[in-house]
């Protein structure tokens, strides 16, 4: 194996071998954060923000197959944006710009997967109770 495909295998989150590693990389971000397509497979954390998280994610074409989720800790907002805009699907609208949890009292425990298709960022939001909302711009 080269030495370029063992850097491949752990940019991927793989073990220099090509094994899927068993643990998860969880970073915490306390103000916005440009995500790389090297985080791919992270769980990003706003846990120590005092303020409003934006979490902007790289360009649709740079990141097919790439994956994250964001995890709202504190009650402040939450926002996970595309980079170029209206290329989010998310809870019935085909070309929204970003997702929020942004409604007081609403925000903690609020969960994005976000996965990129090659076409599209796919929203799956996980909800910490039925009556959370989640905000579509």
């Amino acid at each position: 194996m080269s030495v370029r495909n063992i850097i491949e295998n752990v940019l991927l989150g793989l073990s220099p071998a090509g094994v899927p590693q068993r643990r998860l990389r969880v970073v915490a971000k306390a103000a916005s954060y440009g995500v790389l397509v090297r985080d791919s497979g992270t769980v990003f954390t706003t846990r120590g923000a005092a303020g409003s998280v934006v979490f902007t994610l790289p360009a649709l074409a740079d990141s097919a197959n790439c994956h994250y989720w964001f995890v709202a800790v504190p009650d402040e907002n939450m926002t996970v944006a595309s980079a170029e805009g209206n290329n989010m699907i998310a809870s019935g609208d085909v070309a929204a710009s970003s997702v929020a949890y942004a409604t007081a009292n609403e925000k903690t425990g609020g969960v994005f997967y976000v996965v990129n298709d090659g076409t599209q960022w796919l929203v799956f939001p996980h909800l910490a109770n039925e009556g959370q909302a989640i905000t579509i711009v």
